[in-house]
Protein backbone atom coordinates (compact mmCIF):
# COMPACT_ATOMS: atom_id res chain seq x y z
CA UNK A 1 0.00 0.00 0.00
CA UNK A 2 1.44 3.64 -1.02
CA UNK A 3 1.33 5.83 1.83
CA UNK A 4 1.39 9.77 0.58
CA UNK A 5 3.41 10.83 3.56
CA UNK A 6 4.06 14.28 2.18
CA UNK A 7 0.55 15.20 2.63
CA UNK A 8 -0.27 16.91 5.60
CA UNK A 9 -3.75 15.59 6.50
CA UNK A 10 -1.98 13.50 9.55
CA UNK A 11 -2.20 16.78 11.43
CA UNK A 12 -4.66 18.35 9.86
CA UNK A 13 -6.91 15.76 10.96
CA UNK A 14 -5.61 15.43 14.32
CA UNK A 15 -6.56 18.67 15.01
CA UNK A 16 -9.85 18.89 13.47
CA UNK A 17 -11.22 15.62 14.59
CA UNK A 18 -10.04 16.21 18.18
CA UNK A 19 -11.46 19.63 18.44
CA UNK A 20 -14.77 18.79 16.82
CA UNK A 21 -15.31 15.51 18.72
CA UNK A 22 -14.58 17.69 21.74
CA UNK A 23 -16.90 20.02 21.35
CA UNK A 24 -19.82 18.01 20.36
CA UNK A 25 -19.69 15.04 22.75
CA UNK A 26 -17.12 15.44 25.89
CA UNK A 27 -19.95 15.46 28.13
CA UNK A 28 -19.41 17.25 31.07
CA UNK A 29 -21.96 19.54 33.45
CA UNK A 30 -22.42 23.41 32.44
CA UNK A 31 -25.32 24.07 33.86
CA UNK A 32 -25.98 22.48 37.59
CA UNK A 33 -28.25 19.83 38.48
CA UNK A 34 -31.87 20.63 39.29
CA UNK A 35 -33.96 18.05 41.22
CA UNK A 36 -37.24 18.94 42.13
CA UNK A 37 -38.70 15.99 42.12
CA UNK A 38 -36.52 14.42 44.80
CA UNK A 39 -35.93 17.75 46.67
CA UNK A 40 -39.83 18.68 47.45
CA UNK A 41 -42.28 15.66 46.23
CA UNK A 42 -41.40 13.21 49.23
CA UNK A 43 -40.66 10.32 46.91
CA UNK A 44 -39.52 7.44 48.78
CA UNK A 45 -37.62 4.41 47.62
CA UNK A 46 -39.52 0.99 47.37
CA UNK A 47 -39.42 -1.15 49.69
CA UNK A 48 -42.09 -4.58 48.84
CA UNK A 49 -42.71 -5.28 52.25
CA UNK A 50 -44.37 -2.11 52.91
CA UNK A 51 -46.01 -1.48 49.75
CA UNK A 52 -47.69 -5.25 49.50
CA UNK A 53 -50.08 -4.70 52.07
CA UNK A 54 -51.11 -1.62 51.47
CA UNK A 55 -51.81 -1.84 48.24
CA UNK A 56 -54.05 -4.60 48.87
CA UNK A 57 -55.99 -3.13 51.77
CA UNK A 58 -56.91 -0.12 49.58
CA UNK A 59 -58.39 -1.48 46.99
CA UNK A 60 -60.42 -3.90 48.92
CA UNK A 61 -61.67 -0.66 50.53
CA UNK A 62 -62.28 0.91 46.92
CA UNK A 63 -63.93 -2.47 45.08
CA UNK A 64 -66.79 -2.20 47.91
CA UNK A 65 -66.63 2.05 47.09
CA UNK A 66 -64.86 2.21 43.61
CA UNK A 67 -66.39 6.13 43.18
CA UNK A 68 -64.44 6.84 46.87
CA UNK A 69 -62.27 10.32 45.93
CA UNK A 70 -60.68 10.02 49.27
CA UNK A 71 -59.26 6.33 48.89
CA UNK A 72 -58.19 6.92 45.05
CA UNK A 73 -56.56 9.43 46.41
CA UNK A 74 -54.94 7.73 48.79
CA UNK A 75 -53.66 5.01 46.49
CA UNK A 76 -52.69 7.31 43.88
CA UNK A 77 -50.62 8.78 46.70
CA UNK A 78 -49.33 6.04 47.74
CA UNK A 79 -47.96 4.56 44.58
CA UNK A 80 -46.19 8.61 43.72
CA UNK A 81 -44.62 8.15 47.05
CA UNK A 82 -42.60 4.58 45.66
CA UNK A 83 -42.02 6.07 42.52
CA UNK A 84 -44.39 4.94 40.57
CA UNK A 85 -45.62 7.62 38.70
CA UNK A 86 -47.80 6.23 35.50
CA UNK A 87 -49.83 4.32 38.22
CA UNK A 88 -50.25 7.21 40.60
CA UNK A 89 -51.55 9.05 37.79
CA UNK A 90 -54.54 6.51 37.01
CA UNK A 91 -55.93 7.05 40.39
CA UNK A 92 -55.55 11.11 39.96
CA UNK A 93 -57.09 11.16 37.16
CA UNK A 94 -60.21 9.02 38.61
CA UNK A 95 -60.67 10.92 41.25
CA UNK A 96 -60.42 13.91 39.14
CA UNK A 97 -62.76 12.92 36.80
CA UNK A 98 -65.25 12.86 39.52
CA UNK A 99 -64.88 15.35 41.00
CA UNK A 100 -62.65 18.25 38.76
CA UNK A 101 -63.16 21.22 40.52
CA UNK A 102 -61.95 20.01 44.01
CA UNK A 103 -58.89 21.81 45.15
CA UNK A 104 -57.31 18.51 46.56
CA UNK A 105 -58.06 16.43 43.34
CA UNK A 106 -56.59 19.55 41.31
CA UNK A 107 -53.27 19.40 43.50
CA UNK A 108 -52.53 15.84 42.96
CA UNK A 109 -53.30 15.93 39.09
CA UNK A 110 -50.97 19.26 38.45
CA UNK A 111 -48.38 17.31 41.04
CA UNK A 112 -48.42 14.60 38.73
CA UNK A 113 -48.84 15.92 35.40
CA UNK A 114 -45.54 17.89 36.28
CA UNK A 115 -43.69 14.70 37.96
CA UNK A 116 -44.13 13.30 34.55
CA UNK A 117 -43.27 16.19 32.42
CA UNK A 118 -46.48 16.93 31.04
CA UNK A 119 -45.97 20.55 31.69
CA UNK A 120 -48.26 22.21 29.43
CA UNK A 121 -51.40 20.60 31.26
CA UNK A 122 -49.19 21.06 34.39
CA UNK A 123 -49.27 24.89 34.26
CA UNK A 124 -52.29 25.40 33.13
CA UNK A 125 -53.53 23.67 36.56
CA UNK A 126 -51.40 25.41 38.72
CA UNK A 127 -52.53 28.62 37.54
CA UNK A 128 -56.52 27.38 38.04
CA UNK A 129 -54.91 26.61 42.00
CA UNK A 130 -53.12 29.65 41.89
CA UNK A 131 -56.59 31.33 41.29
CA UNK A 132 -58.39 29.42 43.77
CA UNK A 133 -56.27 29.73 46.74
CA UNK A 134 -53.22 32.24 45.78
CA UNK A 135 -51.69 31.87 49.25
CA UNK A 136 -50.57 28.42 48.66
CA UNK A 137 -46.94 28.58 48.81
CA UNK A 138 -46.15 25.04 47.00
CA UNK A 139 -47.30 26.14 43.63
CA UNK A 140 -44.78 28.64 43.78
CA UNK A 141 -41.70 25.65 43.39
CA UNK A 142 -43.71 24.13 40.48
CA UNK A 143 -44.36 27.22 38.29
CA UNK A 144 -41.05 28.71 38.89
CA UNK A 145 -40.03 25.29 37.70
CA UNK A 146 -42.11 25.04 34.51
CA UNK A 147 -40.93 28.81 33.44
CA UNK A 148 -37.50 27.88 33.95
CA UNK A 149 -37.68 25.10 31.61
CA UNK A 150 -39.34 27.21 29.30
CA UNK A 151 -36.33 30.20 29.39
CA UNK A 152 -39.21 32.73 30.74
CA UNK A 153 -36.42 33.53 33.44
CA UNK A 154 -38.56 37.15 34.57
CA UNK A 155 -41.39 34.68 35.19
CA UNK A 156 -39.86 32.15 37.65
CA UNK A 157 -37.79 34.41 39.10
CA UNK A 158 -40.53 36.09 40.27
CA UNK A 159 -42.47 32.38 42.08
CA UNK A 160 -38.94 31.54 43.30
CA UNK A 161 -38.57 35.20 45.37
CA UNK A 162 -42.24 34.41 46.78
CA UNK A 163 -40.50 31.22 47.93
CA UNK A 164 -37.14 32.50 49.45
CA UNK A 165 -39.04 35.72 50.92
CA UNK A 166 -41.57 33.19 53.06
CA UNK A 167 -38.02 31.45 53.83
CA UNK A 168 -34.74 32.50 53.15
CA UNK A 169 -33.17 28.81 53.45
CA UNK A 170 -35.62 27.20 51.11
CA UNK A 171 -33.46 24.98 48.79
CA UNK A 172 -35.15 24.77 45.41
CA UNK A 173 -35.88 28.55 45.51
CA UNK A 174 -32.05 29.28 46.27
CA UNK A 175 -30.76 26.55 43.57
CA UNK A 176 -33.80 28.35 40.91
CA UNK A 177 -32.28 31.39 41.41
CA UNK A 178 -28.87 30.58 41.07
CA UNK A 179 -29.33 28.30 38.12
CA UNK A 180 -31.45 31.51 36.34
CA UNK A 181 -28.69 34.16 37.33
CA UNK A 182 -26.00 31.83 35.95
CA UNK A 183 -28.02 31.33 32.34
CA UNK A 184 -28.46 34.99 32.04
CA UNK A 185 -24.93 35.59 32.72
CA UNK A 186 -25.45 38.11 35.79
CA UNK A 187 -22.80 35.68 37.55
CA UNK A 188 -22.20 37.75 40.66
CA UNK A 189 -25.77 36.92 41.70
CA UNK A 190 -25.74 33.42 40.54
CA UNK A 191 -22.65 32.95 42.72
CA UNK A 192 -24.50 34.39 45.85
CA UNK A 193 -27.26 32.10 45.39
CA UNK A 194 -25.04 28.92 44.84
CA UNK A 195 -22.64 29.58 48.21
CA UNK A 196 -25.71 30.26 50.12
CA UNK A 197 -26.76 26.25 49.79
CA UNK A 198 -23.35 25.05 50.40
CA UNK A 199 -23.56 27.46 53.59
CA UNK A 200 -27.17 26.80 54.74
CA UNK A 201 -26.46 22.81 54.20
CA UNK A 202 -23.42 22.18 54.08
CA UNK A 203 -23.89 18.44 54.48
CA UNK A 204 -25.44 18.03 50.82
CA UNK A 205 -23.28 17.06 47.99
CA UNK A 206 -25.22 18.45 45.85
CA UNK A 207 -24.90 21.92 46.36
CA UNK A 208 -21.08 21.40 46.32
CA UNK A 209 -21.70 20.01 43.27
CA UNK A 210 -23.51 22.52 41.31
CA UNK A 211 -20.87 25.54 42.66
CA UNK A 212 -18.66 23.47 41.58
CA UNK A 213 -20.37 22.87 38.20
CA UNK A 214 -21.21 26.60 38.13
CA UNK A 215 -17.13 27.73 38.92
CA UNK A 216 -15.92 25.30 35.80
CA UNK A 217 -18.81 27.02 33.51
CA UNK A 218 -17.25 30.53 34.21
CA UNK A 219 -13.29 29.33 34.02
CA UNK A 220 -13.13 29.61 37.44
CA UNK A 221 -11.01 26.17 37.79
CA UNK A 222 -9.38 26.68 41.14
CA UNK A 223 -13.01 26.92 42.60
CA UNK A 224 -14.59 24.32 40.65
CA UNK A 225 -12.71 22.07 41.50
CA UNK A 226 -12.33 22.61 45.58
CA UNK A 227 -16.16 22.37 45.60
CA UNK A 228 -15.89 19.47 43.40
CA UNK A 229 -13.94 18.09 45.47
CA UNK A 230 -15.73 18.88 48.92
CA UNK A 231 -19.01 16.85 47.07
CA UNK A 232 -16.77 14.07 46.69
CA UNK A 233 -16.02 13.89 50.40
CA UNK A 234 -20.12 13.75 50.90
CA UNK A 235 -20.64 11.44 48.48
CA UNK A 236 -17.63 9.63 47.35
CA UNK A 237 -19.96 6.96 45.05
CA UNK A 238 -21.43 9.29 43.13
CA UNK A 239 -19.62 8.84 39.53
CA UNK A 240 -20.56 12.62 38.14
CA UNK A 241 -18.69 14.29 40.72
CA UNK A 242 -15.80 12.51 39.54
CA UNK A 243 -16.13 12.69 35.53
CA UNK A 244 -16.64 16.33 35.97
CA UNK A 245 -13.49 16.40 37.54
CA UNK A 246 -11.65 14.33 35.10
CA UNK A 247 -13.26 16.64 32.57
CA UNK A 248 -11.50 19.63 34.22
CA UNK A 249 -8.06 18.00 34.36
CA UNK A 250 -8.44 16.82 30.51
CA UNK A 251 -9.27 20.33 29.79
CA UNK A 252 -6.29 21.60 31.39
CA UNK A 253 -3.82 19.07 30.12
CA UNK A 254 -3.22 17.67 33.40
CA UNK A 255 -3.09 13.95 32.21
CA UNK A 256 -2.16 12.09 35.11
CA UNK A 257 -4.96 13.46 37.29
CA UNK A 258 -7.65 13.13 34.67
CA UNK A 259 -6.59 9.46 33.89
CA UNK A 260 -7.09 8.86 37.89
CA UNK A 261 -9.76 10.56 38.37
CA UNK A 262 -12.08 9.01 35.10
CA UNK A 263 -10.74 5.31 36.45
CA UNK A 264 -12.20 6.11 39.85
CA UNK A 265 -15.54 6.88 37.67
CA UNK A 266 -14.77 3.47 36.02
CA UNK A 267 -14.30 1.83 39.96
CA UNK A 268 -17.94 2.90 40.38
CA UNK A 269 -19.50 2.34 37.54
CA UNK A 270 -17.86 -0.08 34.70
CA UNK A 271 -20.25 0.64 32.27
CA UNK A 272 -19.93 4.38 32.20
CA UNK A 273 -19.84 5.23 28.11
CA UNK A 274 -19.11 9.39 28.68
CA UNK A 275 -16.15 8.41 30.79
CA UNK A 276 -15.09 5.87 28.25
CA UNK A 277 -15.34 7.92 25.40
CA UNK A 278 -13.41 11.34 28.06
CA UNK A 279 -10.58 8.64 28.23
CA UNK A 280 -10.52 8.25 24.55
CA UNK A 281 -10.31 11.74 23.84
CA UNK A 282 -7.65 11.95 26.94
CA UNK A 283 -5.00 9.40 25.51
CA UNK A 284 -5.68 10.76 21.98
CA UNK A 285 -4.04 14.19 23.56
CA UNK A 286 -1.31 12.40 25.06
CA UNK A 287 -0.56 10.29 22.44
CA UNK A 288 -0.72 6.83 23.65
CA UNK A 289 -2.85 5.29 21.27
CA UNK A 290 -2.64 1.31 22.44
CA UNK A 291 -4.95 3.21 25.55
CA UNK A 292 -7.16 5.14 23.39
CA UNK A 293 -7.87 2.14 21.08
CA UNK A 294 -8.53 0.23 24.40
CA UNK A 295 -10.80 3.04 25.82
CA UNK A 296 -12.68 2.90 22.30
CA UNK A 297 -13.58 -0.39 22.10
CA UNK A 298 -14.26 -0.76 25.39
CA UNK A 299 -17.12 1.69 24.51
CA UNK A 300 -17.94 0.12 21.72
CA UNK A 301 -18.99 -2.83 23.57
CA UNK A 302 -20.97 -1.09 26.05
CA UNK A 303 -22.88 1.43 23.77
CA UNK A 304 -22.67 0.19 20.00
CA UNK A 305 -24.27 3.24 18.79
CA UNK A 306 -22.49 6.02 20.85
CA UNK A 307 -22.51 9.31 19.24
CA UNK A 308 -19.56 9.57 16.87
CA UNK A 309 -17.52 6.50 18.90
CA UNK A 310 -16.64 5.08 15.88
CA UNK A 311 -15.49 7.83 14.09
CA UNK A 312 -13.11 8.40 17.30
CA UNK A 313 -12.21 4.90 16.96
CA UNK A 314 -11.14 5.40 12.80
CA UNK A 315 -9.01 8.17 13.88
CA UNK A 316 -7.12 5.89 15.69
CA UNK A 317 -6.37 3.22 14.01
CA UNK A 318 -5.95 6.16 11.45
CA UNK A 319 -3.04 7.50 13.78
CA UNK A 320 -1.83 3.97 14.32
CA UNK A 321 -1.22 3.53 10.03
CA UNK A 322 -3.81 0.87 10.58
CA UNK A 323 -5.66 2.46 7.70
CA UNK A 324 -8.20 -0.56 6.76
CA UNK A 325 -9.68 -0.65 10.42
CA UNK A 326 -10.05 3.26 9.95
CA UNK A 327 -12.09 2.73 7.18
CA UNK A 328 -14.23 0.35 8.45
CA UNK A 329 -15.19 1.97 11.77
CA UNK A 330 -15.52 5.40 9.36
CA UNK A 331 -17.90 3.86 7.34
CA UNK A 332 -19.92 2.09 10.47
CA UNK A 333 -20.21 6.00 11.76
CA UNK A 334 -21.37 7.19 8.38
CA UNK A 335 -24.09 4.42 8.56
CA UNK A 336 -24.75 5.85 12.03
CA UNK A 337 -24.76 9.57 11.76
CA UNK A 338 -24.58 9.79 8.18
CA UNK A 339 -25.34 14.23 8.48
CA UNK A 340 -21.99 14.27 9.98
CA UNK A 341 -19.24 15.63 8.02
CA UNK A 342 -16.37 14.79 10.00
CA UNK A 343 -16.96 11.33 8.94
CA UNK A 344 -16.56 12.35 5.10
CA UNK A 345 -13.46 14.81 6.09
CA UNK A 346 -11.72 11.68 7.37
CA UNK A 347 -12.63 9.30 5.19
CA UNK A 348 -11.40 11.46 2.23
CA UNK A 349 -7.84 12.31 4.52
CA UNK A 350 -7.54 8.81 4.48
CA UNK A 351 -8.06 7.45 1.16
CA UNK A 352 -5.19 10.86 0.57
CA UNK A 353 -3.05 9.11 2.66
CA UNK A 354 -2.93 5.75 1.30
CA UNK A 355 -2.56 7.41 -2.22
CA UNK A 356 -6.00 6.38 -3.57
CA UNK A 357 -6.68 9.97 -5.03
CA UNK A 358 -10.03 9.47 -6.76
CA UNK A 359 -11.65 7.92 -3.95
CA UNK A 360 -10.49 11.04 -2.28
CA UNK A 361 -11.68 13.29 -4.22
CA UNK A 362 -15.08 11.54 -5.43
CA UNK A 363 -15.91 12.04 -0.73
CA UNK A 364 -14.64 15.38 -1.41
CA UNK A 365 -17.20 15.67 -3.66
CA UNK A 366 -19.68 14.56 -1.36
CA UNK A 367 -18.64 16.90 1.12
CA UNK A 368 -19.11 19.92 -0.87
CA UNK A 369 -22.40 18.54 -2.57
CA UNK A 370 -24.19 17.20 0.28
CA UNK A 371 -22.72 19.86 3.00
CA UNK A 372 -23.01 23.16 0.95
CA UNK A 373 -19.25 23.67 1.57
CA UNK A 374 -16.77 24.72 -1.12
CA UNK A 375 -12.79 24.12 -0.77
CA UNK A 376 -12.31 27.68 0.36
CA UNK A 377 -14.57 27.00 3.53
CA UNK A 378 -13.54 23.87 4.14
CA UNK A 379 -9.87 25.02 4.32
CA UNK A 380 -10.83 28.23 6.30
CA UNK A 381 -12.85 26.16 8.97
CA UNK A 382 -9.77 23.76 9.17
CA UNK A 383 -7.43 27.24 9.93
CA UNK A 384 -10.38 27.76 12.42
CA UNK A 385 -9.85 24.87 14.48
CA UNK A 386 -6.25 24.84 14.38
CA UNK A 387 -6.04 28.00 15.96
CA UNK A 388 -8.03 26.68 19.33
CA UNK A 389 -4.36 24.49 19.56
CA UNK A 390 -6.26 21.50 20.64
CA UNK A 391 -8.07 22.91 23.63
CA UNK A 392 -10.68 20.64 24.51
CA UNK A 393 -14.13 23.00 24.92
CA UNK A 394 -17.23 21.44 26.72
Amino acid sequence: MKINHEYKYCKLLLAFLLVLISKNLLHADTVPQYDVINNSLGVIEMSDSSINYRILELNDSLNAAPQNQDLLNKLGKLYFQYGLFDEAKKYFDKAFNLSPDNLNNLINVAKINFVLNNYKSAKLLFHKIEKIKPDLLEINLFLGHIYLTEGKFEVSEKYFLVLLNSDSTDYNALTGLGFIYQQIGVYDSAEKYWKKIVDHYPTDYQGYFNLGVFYSSIGNINDAVVSLNRAAELNPRNKQIFHNLGVIYLNNNLYREAENTFEKVLEIDKNSPDTYFAMVMLFLNSNKLEFAKEAANNLIKYDYDYPQVHLAASLIYFLDEQFDLAIKHAELEQELNPSSPETYVLLAGIYKVIGDELKSKEIVDQIKQKFDFTLDEISKYQSEILSNNFKIIY
